[in-house]
């Protein structure tokens, strides 16, 4: 069996299995780069903080342009609102902008996490690649 042929639904489109890739590249990728030496590259903190901030910064970006559609802020990732559209829900439904990637992929491997949780994490992450691009 192909892997994502697990983690998928049989319902999901190209489309969806495209950004699904994606979401699964960005997040590896943010926790791999701390895995990565400093002797092997040197400026792995500056890479890994600018790669960091952009991710952030994109989702915040995109939750101010949500703001119109859902009356408040909240960091919104722009893959996962691309990722819900296709799969038809409509940009001013919940599911939309209250949706977590990387709950939907812990959850088909019965690991319960919240949306809520997920963003404290993410603050935590930001907050260990800001701190090992300042002291490390």
């Amino acid at each position: 069996m192909f892997f994502s042929d697990i983690i998928m639904e049989q319902t999901d489109t190209f489309g969806v299995r495209l950004l699904w890739a994606l979401h699964l590249m960005i997040v590896v990728t943010l926790l791999g780069l701390f895995f990565v030496p400093k002797s092997l590259v040197p400026q792995i903190n500056s890479i890994h903080l600018s790669y960091t901030l952009w991710v952030a910064l994109s989702q915040a970006f995109w939750g101010v342009l949500m703001i119109k559609i859902k009356k408040r802020f909240t960091i919104v990732c722009p893959l996962t609102t691309m990722m819900q559209y296709l799969r038809g829900y409509s940009p001013t439904d919940a599911r939309n902008y209250e949706h977590s990637f990387i709950v939907e992929f812990l959850d088909r491997y019965n690991i319960s996490l919240t949306h809520k949780t997920i963003n404290i994490m993410m603050y935590v992450i930001l907050g260990l690649v800001v701190a090992r691009y300042l002291w490390f």
